[in-house]
C-alpha cells in the first residue's frame, strides 16, 4: 500500500477514537518509514498497534461501528478505512520462554519511554525496537519467510538510531534471551544488502556459516508459494518447510525449542484456525 493512502487510513482511525484518551503505540511500519530517504519509498502492509490498557475499549468502539473483528491470541484484526489493523494483545507471539521474556521487557520499555507525533501516535524508543524488530523478523524467518523490506528496515534502523541504543544495558538482555546469534546474522545480511558498515553493532563474534545459510533461505524462499495449491499439497509443502527449518533451532539461530515450544504452538494455532493451513 502507498504511503499517502496508508496515512489517510491511519488518520481516519485516529479521528474515530479521538477524545477517548487512548494511547496508540505504533509497532514497525509507519514508524520505520522515517529511516528512509523518502518515507514514500517504503511499501506498507498492516497497521500494527498496541493500546496498553485500552485494548478492550478500542475493540468495543470498532464493534460499535459494525466492523468485524477477528480475535487471536497475539493480536486481533480488523479493516478500517482501507487499511488492515493488527491490534496487539502481546507485542510478539507469547508461546515460548524467550517470547515471554521479550514481551515482559518490551512492556517495561514501552511504558516508560515513548514519543508522540503531531498526529497523536506514539513511537517506541530504540531500546524497544532493537529487540522487537528482531523478534518479529525471527517469526517470519521460521514461517512464511523474510522480505527484503525487513532486512532494509533493520539496516536503516541501526544506521539512523544505532547510536541512540543503550548497548551497555541492552546487550546482556539480548544475550539472556539468546537472541545475539540471530541479531548478528541479520545485521551481517543488512550490511551486504545496503553496503553499510554496521560492525560496531555486532554482539560478540559473527558466524559465517549461519550467515550464508540464512542468506540462502531468505533469498531462496518464494513467499506464500503454498497458497496457490489445494489443501493436501499445501499441507505437504508447509510440513516440508516446517521440518526443513529444524537446523535454525539446533544451531541456536532461533532461541526457542523446536518441538516442545514451536511445534506445539504451531499445531495448536492451526487446529484452532484451520484456514491457516
Amino acid at each position: 500500500m502507498h504511503y499517502d493512502t496508508f496515512l489517510l487510513g491511519v488518520n481516519s482511525f485516529l479521528n474515530y477514537i479521538e477524545g477517548k484518551n487512548i494511547k496508540v503505540l505504533v509497532l514497525k511500519g509507519i514508524g520505520l518509514a522515517s529511516y528512509y530517504p523518502d518515507p514514500r519509498n517504503r511499501e506498507f502492509g498492516d497497521f500494527d498497534i498496541y493500546t496498553f490498557d485500552h485494548h478492550s475499549l478500542v475493540n468495543k468502539l470498532i464493534k460499535e461501528k459494525g466492523i468485524y473483528i477477528k480475535y487471536d491470541n497475539t493480536h486481533d484484526e480488523f479493516d478500517f478505512s482501507n487499511i488492515h489493523i493488527e491490534h496487539h494483545n502481546f507485542f510478539v507471539s507469547n508461546y515460548s520462554k524467550v517470547s515471554r521474556k521479550v514481551n515482559s521487557y518490551l512492556l517495561r520499555v514501552a511504558s516508560k519511554g515513548t514519543k508522540k507525533d503531531s498526529n497523536g501516535l506514539y513511537y517506541p524508543p530504540p531500546d524497544f525496537n532493537v529487540v522487537y524488530l528482531m523478534r518479529h523478523l525471527t517469526k517470519h524467518l521460521t514461517g512464511e519467510g523474510v522480505t527484503l523490506r525487513q532486512i532494509i528496515d533493520w539496516g536503516l534502523f541501526l544506521k539512523k538510531d544505532g547510536n541512540n541504543i543503550d548497548w551497555e544495558r541492552v546487550t546482556p538482555i539480548i544475550q539472556n534471551m539468546r537472541m545475539d546469534i540471530i541479531h548478528n546474522v541479520i545485521t551481517a545480511i543488512s550490511e551486504i544488502v545496503l553496503d553499510l558498515d554496521l560492525s560496531k553493532y555486532f554482539i560478540g563474534e559473527k558466524n559465517s556459516t549461519l550467515i550464508e545459510k540464512t542468506i540462502n533461505v531468505i533469498f531462496g524462499t518464494e513467499l506464500h508459494r503454498e497458497e496457490k495449491y489445494s489443501f493436501l499439497p499445501r499441507l505437504i509443502l508447509k510440513s516440508k518447510r516446517f521440518i526443513s527449518h529444524y537446523w535454525m533451532y539446533s544451531s541456536g539461530l532461533i532461541p526457542d525449542k523446536f518441538f516442545t515450544e514451536y511445534f506445539v504452538w504451531s499445531f495448536k494455532e492451526h487446529i484452532s484456525d484451520p484456514s491457516q493451513i
